[in-house]
């Protein structure tokens, strides 16, 4: 490896007035892309004497003109140095020692980005080819973060209290549970922030125990030798250094803190009913919980009920979380910890149980909601006590999803039950073996398509579209992420599902099936499919998936917008079909840009998980040498092969 770098020497420039302003900013530019040459001299000399911790390609906005560009990134034990390509000329670096902060990054229009802030007041945004890419990324610059005892941040001297964290840690100082600093993890845990819980909370206990720290008792947060107390000066503090989570405007800004106000005194109404603080041992009084139960949480229910109706939204401020929506699914589990859930259940109203789903089916918050890191919420002291409580609704009837797993189109409605944690029976019937052909199927669905939806209230939906649709109108948490409200956005994703039924789908598989023997091989029907991929048909129309590049997926990561959507499910599907023919004569190359596209659908969805029995079928095709096999005539009659539209709708 060799960093190529000229050295290239400017003379000093002269502040008289004779100069320019012109000839100055010149001047000074020159001088910083020096400065910049000389430090890559300096780690090229030093390259074998320094250990290369990572190395890898990533995407990097430019400091100036916010263009991105590939660049060739090695991390050292001391320094960060990005190259326009492998072996190839340096393009600048990163000085360990000045890294104050890494984090994921998601206020730009590329996914998978993380940010690397430095005492100097730059910052640099790097984009990873995957989530775990990226995460692996912040893990190592962390790991290796150099750490002094005291370090210039916005140009004062500041000391740590934990000297063992890399500097832009997050140190969360609480008891061993979760409690009043669940929330807190949880925006840290969908941040993708680097984070610490010590359970040395007894430090941070009474005013005055600890110089610094004027708050009764903790939760505490350390970070970058700042220490802040209180729950809600915790998150802002946190939303303002992650610029996230926080509204732009004045006006909802207020609001904000005016709902975290009212989450925090439900919670400390229902503290102050179960304990006694002076001895903070629980003296219950039952008479004390039925009453705020019966009176009080009703009304507090009510209030955040309005305040969540006046937003077009599954959160209080619209369709992307805010700080307060982590306090109100920490208030939740708080609630139902001390209450019991009937009691909680009996009042929770609709809106507030849509935001909490909504809300935990965000990957990240549910990985931890379901994972080891998670701590108890509370001690046992506050548990649960028997409060008076109605009976929760029945449940609605059990719908029932048939799918073939190796159908593509099942797999983006199968995908879909999977991030909405829908109650679904999932049956896998064969097309292949003609089990769509058999009475009671004909009885349930005389199309014989797959998938088919029973939703078990004498309505059955036979077609994916339909099906990815319905799940969407039916669950709220679905709607707000998948399908927007918004007439504009939802007209546009009706389009593109339109459009990869009617025009996309009908082209990939008459190119594709043929090679997967669901159906007789016609090499012209084929070529012809190929063409209209590619150039359009007979010039009344756009190559498929040149519409696909230029106009559903111009200047945004998925269709019509930076969130995946249950188009962008149908059309992984349709591409899913082409990416399994790769390697044959006709075999369709996707362009960066789709590669790209394909990349983000995957890891924003669980699509991979729902899509390896199909790997399997297109595996079992294969001949010795790797390629596919070619399709053979069908001799059973169970199952048509007349049209490709029989194996998948």
């Amino acid at each position: 490896m060799s960093f190529k770098s000229s050295t290239t020497s400017i003379s000093a420039f002269s502040t008289s007035s004779e100069n320019s302003e012109y000839e100055k900013n010149t001047a000074i530019h020159e001088m910083r892309k020096e400065a910049i040459r000389r430090y890559c001299d300096v780690v090229e000399k030093n390259l074998q004497k320094t250990a290369i911790i990572k190395e890898g390609e990533l995407i990097k906005q430019g400091g100036r003109h916010k263009s991105w560009r590939r660049r060739y990134v090695i991390l050292l034990e001391n320094s960060i140095v990005y190259l326009d390509k492998k072996e190839g000329s340096s393009k600048g670096g990163i000085l360990m020692e000045t890294v104050v902060s890494v984090h994921a990054n998601k206020n730009t229009k590329r996914t998978d980005c993380f940010s690397v802030e430095t005492s100097t007041g730059r910052c640099y945004i790097f984009s990873a080819p995957s989530e775990d890419e990226m995460q692996s990324w912040i893990d190592a610059i962390h790991l290796f973060t150099a750490i002094s005892e005291t370090r210039f941040i916005g140009g004062t001297r500041k000391k740590f209290l934990s000297k063992k964290y890399p500097a832009g840690t997050f140190v969360l100082h609480y008891w061993p549970i979760d409690g009043r600093m669940l929330g807190i993890k949880l925006l840290l845990e969908d941040a993708g922030a680097y984070y610490v819980h010590e359970t040395d909370a007894t430090q941070f206990v009474y005013a005055g125990a600890n110089p610094g720290f004027a708050c009764f008792a903790p939760p505490a947060l350390e970070h970058n030798g700042n220490v802040i107390g209180q729950s809600g000066a915790i998150m802002t503090y946190i939303c303002t250094v992650l610029d996230m989570y926080m509204p732009a405007d004045a006006v909802p800004r207020a609001h904000c803190v005016q709902v975290a106000a009212n989450l925090s005194d439900i919670t400390a109404e229902v503290y102050q009913a179960k304990t006694a603080w002076k001895s903070y041992v629980a003296t219950e009084s039952t008479a004390d919980v039925n009453v705020f139960c019966a009176e009080r949480l009703p009304k507090w229910m009510q209030v955040l009920d309005s305040e969540l109706r006046a937003c077009d939204g599954a959160y209080f401020f619209g369709f992307e979380p805010t700080y307060v929506d982590f306090l109100a699914v920490q208030m939740i589990h708080q609630l139902n910890f001390m209450l019991g859930d009937g009691a909680v259940a009996a009042v929770l109203p609709p809106s507030l149980r849509h935001l909490q789903r909504a809300l935990e089916e965000r990957r990240k918050v549910a990985t931890y909601l379901s994972g080891s890191k998670r701590k108890p919420l509370l001690p046992d002291f506050l548990g649960h006590v028997t409060a008076p409580s109605e009976s929760s609704p029945p449940d609605t009837p059990a719908a029932t999803l048939y799918i073939d797993p190796v159908s593509c189109h099942s797999h983006a409605v199968w995908a879909l039950c999977k991030m909405g944690r829908l109650n679904i029976d999932v049956v896998h019937v064969s097309l292949r073996t003609g089990e769509t052909h058999t009475p009671a199927f004909d009885a349930r669905n005389p199309l014989r398509t797959l998938p088919t939806l029973d939703t078990g209230e004498g309505v059955v939906l036979g077609e994916s579209n339909a099906i990815l649709r319905y799940f969407c109108n039916t669950c709220p948490s679905l709607s707000t992420r998948m399908y927007p409200s918004d007439p504009a956005a939802r007209g546009l994703v009706d389009m593109a599902l339109d459009f990869c039924l009617t025009t996309m789908y009908p082209r990939v598989s008459a190119l594709v099936h043929p090679y997967l023997n669901f159906g007789e091989r016609d090499e012209g029907t084929q070529r012809q499919a190929w063409h209209a991929l590619s150039h359009g048909t007979d010039g009344l129309q756009n190559g498929c998936m040149v519409v696909l590049e230029t106009f559903f997926l111009k200047d945004t990561t998925f269709i019509g917008g930076k969130h995946v959507t249950i188009a962008d499910l149908a059309i992984r599907a349709v591409l899913k079909l082409l990416e399994s023919i790769a390697g044959q004569p006709l075999a369709y190359p996707f362009t960066d840009r789709i590669q790209t596209y394909v990349h983000d659908v995957d890891a924003a969805t669980p699509y991979g998980e729902c899509c390896t029995a199909f790997d399997a079928y297109v595996s079992s095709l294969a001949h010795e040498d790797g390629s596919n096999s070619f399709p053979v005539p069908r001799s059973t009659g169970t199952f048509s092969t007349n049209t490709a539209d029989n194996a998948c709708s």
